[in-house]
Formats: structure tokens, C-alpha cells, sequence
């Protein structure tokens, strides 16, 4: 499954571990805080899943089309 295109390949990592105490979270941990450290990474994942959804999709225009030019002669015929 390592050359299947609907799944991206994970973006490397930043170095950091990624640690959740959670018997003493750090104080200066707030949502807002964890968010702002992570959104970015997170809105290049979804890039990367929307653009690897779009390749796989592609596969299948010449079918698509087939079956919309096919589609289309039925509903012209019919009027």
C-alpha cells in the first residue's frame, strides 16, 4: 500500500516530541496556545489529503465523461 495515491505521504516531522502531561499541564498550554503550535502542520496535511482525493478522482475522468456524454444523448432524446 506504500504507492496507493489516495493516501499522502506523511509529512516529515518537526523534531519535537510530542508530550501531554496530563497530571501537571503546563500552564502556558492554552487551546489557543496548542492551536496556533500546530495549525500550520495540520493545514498542509489537509492539503496534501485534498490534493491526493483530486489525483485519485482524475483517474477516472475518461469514465466520467463517458458516462455524462451518455447520459446527456438520453435526456436530449427524451425532450
Amino acid at each position: 500500500m506504500d504507492n496507493d495515491i489516495r493516501i499522502p505521504a506523511p509529512l516529515p516531522s518537526d523534531g519535537q516530541p510530542f508530550l501531554i502531561n496530563v497530571e501537571n499541564p503546563p500552564k502556558e498550554m492554552s487551546p489557543e496556545g496548542l492551536l496556533e503550535q500546530h495549525i500550520t502542520r495540520w493545514r498542509e496535511i489537509r492539503r496534501k489529503w485534498k490534493a491526493a482525493c483530486r489525483d485519485n478522482e482524475e483517474r477516472y475522468m475518461d469514465s466520467y465523461m463517458i458516462l455524462k456524454e451518455t447520459y446527456d444523448k438520453f435526456c436530449k432524446d427524451i425532450s
